[in-house]
């Protein structure tokens, strides 16, 4: 646990924290988690080039920033190895009730000394491929860091979630899109299934601890841990009326609360909310295309919806643009279904090209975005919501 020198610019309603480059080839953050401290945890990654990728920790009442974790350095799993790098922790942080927060690594940057990733070809090669996603856990009190083991071999990780009463968790790999099954008493994961091709790239769990994903197509199964069993739902990621496609899954899923499950289609980008606890298999909500003007049909797919953050149980904060556009901060009112065009998202002269994931403070005062931007800069935003509330 090291203290790492940041600053914050402020720019109208926003608030950039940079730091000193914890990685010299970090470009973007990927996972943000508020934890039950009030502190915000968040990834530092790359995607453009070999790193290993850090855990940092700011914490808010004494405005102070912490490196956690290399987890590269932690695994035994050098960067500049030659093989693909840990260079990503996704958007997979889950905190439990003894005060652990856990993770696993990612693959997208290619190995040291090459520009282009190729997970395919490698996998599996002992001198060339990664060696699968490693797990980790912090114990938020103290800061102390404990190394868990490979929980997936060979493949990184999209999305986790761990049922407590069994001592597991559940991950989803990439790039083969399997459903993985990880003992954190043994140390020793297990396959399930394959879920998709390109698609089923996250996963949600209920308060009977089920595992909720969806394939390729937008089709909902339920896994049940106790039973190490699939049911096939007939629920279905919403779409634009006569274009339901192969690979409109569900991603960017948000667990607001039990009964409110909000995520977008990949496809289509609807933006929706599930509520798995009403009901056989639940219900859904369809807001529609998360573009506030619609979708005027021209080109492949509408603007994407990205990192949603639900204010005051009435409204959702998200991005939303055209990839490498620049993305546009939208406010969706889940009563009424407006949605609003609040700000382009350029701060510091600095468009954000993407956001990752979204939390909010404990107080519900600011909005803190992972963010991917236009010129590969390592940053934090911060969103005064309540400006931006009395701005509209």
């Amino acid at each position: 646990m090291k203290s790492v020198k940041f600053r914050i610019k402020e720019d109208g309603p926003f608030k950039i924290l940079t730091w000193n480059a914890v990685h010299k080839n970090h470009d973007s953050l990927w996972a943000i988690h508020t934890g039950s401290d009030g502190n915000i945890y968040f990834s530092s990654c790359s995607e453009g080039a070999a790193s290993s990728a850090h855990l940092l920790r700011y914490d808010v009442k004494s405005n102070k920033l912490w490196d956690l974790l290399d987890i590269g350095e932690l695994s035994g799993d050098s960067w500049d190895s030659g093989r693909i790098p840990q260079s990503k922790i996704h958007t997979c942080l889950r905190e439990t009730s003894d005060g652990y927060l856990y993770g696993v690594s990612h693959c997208t940057a290619p190995n040291y000394g090459e520009t282009l990733l190729e997970v395919n070809g490698s996998f599996a090669d002992p001198y060339f491929g990664n060696r699968g996603a490693q797990m980790f856990r912090v114990k938020m009190d103290s800061g102390k860091v404990e190394y868990l083991g490979l929980a997936i071999p060979y493949e990184g990780c999209r999305s986790m979630e761990i049922i407590e009463n069994l001592n597991k968790a559940y991950l989803v790999s990439y790039p083969r899109h399997c459903l993985y099954e990880f003992d954190m008493e043994t140390r020793k994961s297990r396959l399930i299934g394959r879920i998709g091709t390109l698609g089923g790239w996250e996963i949600f769990k209920d308060k009977k601890d089920r595992i909720y994903g969806s394939y390729d197509d937008g089709r909902f199964y339920r896994y049940l841990p106790l039973e190490d069993r699939f049911e096939e739902l007939s629920m279905r990621v919403p779409g634009i009326n006569g274009r339901e496609n192969l690979y409109n899954f569900f991603f960017n899923v948000r667990k607001f609360r039990d009964d409110f499950i909000c995520a977008t289609g990949y496809y289509d980008c609807h933006i929706f909310r599930y509520n798995p606890e009403k009901g056989k298999e639940g219900t859904m909500e369809d807001y529609g295309v998360g573009w506030p003007g619609g979708w005027d049909g021209k080109g492949w797919m509408p603007p994407y919806v990205q990192a949603p953050i639900l204010y005051k149980n009435r409204w959702i904060f998200y991005g939303c643009n055209i990839i490498w556009e620049p993305t546009q901060l939208v406010r969706l009112d889940v009563k009424t279904h407006e949605k609003k065009l609040i700000s382009t998202l350029k701060c510091d002269d600095n468009y954000s090209a993407w956001l990752s994931e979204g939390a909010i403070s404990k107080d519900e005062k600011t909005l803190f975005f992972a963010d991917v931007n236009m010129k590969a800069v390592p940053r934090l935003l911060m969103i005064d919501v309540e400006k931006i509330m009395a701005d509209v």
